[in-house]
């Protein structure tokens, strides 16, 4: 029952699987392997994959399985009530990407933090894993959710639509990304989030920290593969609807990006209705 399974064999799946010791190392799955019956596993998908992965990984788990799910945005949970055991979901600052041979290179392994989303996690079992990926246990996670999501909302539709790296925000978009913050922070407020009252600060920071990066958005977009922010921007517009705040700047941005990003709602599979 060592043994961490890696389910999603993309940049971030092969960059934690080898960083995995070999006493806990366990087969890299990607889309067309066959699952062995799983005790233990890292979830390293987008997550608009969750829906399909969750329904051919439920047979192969059982009452004691453990499964981390490393995946962005909210909305994505309720997908999980198919899968058996106990379910934890890491917020993680880990950025991979692949070359052109398709192997994965390491930006950084970040930190982590992993909270309970179904049944008790156990931190005796999850102790040989967490130092070895620089995680910790953080409970409840959702505040921890919540936080990244408003970091991502700011930055990562700015990035999709100007086509530019997190530094060019500051350089030449900076008044749109403060918009952008000033109508997420009263959103921001309601929650308690750390980040109230300062999440312009930390965006830029952030913005600043990670210049030369591509957004994980524009990096799928320019693969011409679907974005995440289907799972980033509504939860924010949702809030803001049932509070009354008008986000004239999101809600723009939304209808800019909404073509390229699958819902969550959209994505459950017919044979699960």
């Amino acid at each position: 029952m060592n043994k961490w399974h890696v389910l999603g064999a993309g940049a971030l799946g092969q960059w934690l699987h080898r960083h995995l010791s070999p006493e806990l190392q366990g087969q890299l799955i990607g889309r067309t392997t066959p699952y062995p019956r799983i005790d233990q596993a890292l979830i390293c998908v987008k997550a608009y994959d969750l829906p399909s992965l969750a329904l051919s990984l439920a047979p192969h788990l059982h009452s004691d399985s453990l499964c981390l799910v490393v995946a962005n945005g909210k909305g994505f949970e309720s997908f999980l009530q198919y899968l058996a055991g106990q379910i934890g979901l890491v917020i993680s600052t880990a950025a991979a990407w692949r070359d052109s041979q398709g192997i994965s290179q390491g930006v950084t392994l970040g930190q982590g933090l992993v909270g309970s989303i179904q049944g008790k996690l156990e931190p005796q079992r999850l102790a040989p894993l967490l130092p070895l990926l620089n995680w910790q246990l953080s409970e409840p996670i959702e505040q921890q959710q919540w936080q990244k999501l408003a970091l991502n909302a700011c930055i990562n539709p700015l990035t999709l639509v100007h086509g530019c790296r997190n530094g060019q925000l500051l350089e030449q978009h900076l008044a749109q990304l403060q918009a952008l913050c000033a109508e997420l922070e009263p959103l921001v407020s309601h929650l308690k989030l750390p980040l109230a009252g300062a999440l312009a600060t930390q965006v830029q920071a952030l913005c600043q920290a990670t210049a030369n990066n591509h957004s994980s958005s524009l990096q799928d977009f320019l693969a011409k593969r679907p974005t995440e922010l289907g799972f980033i921007l509504p939860p924010w517009l949702e809030l803001a609807a049932r509070l009354g705040i008008h986000c004239p700047t999101l809600a723009q941005l939304w209808q800019q990006v909404e073509p390229y990003s699958p819902l969550p709602s959209s994505q459950f599979p017919s044979s699960a209705c």
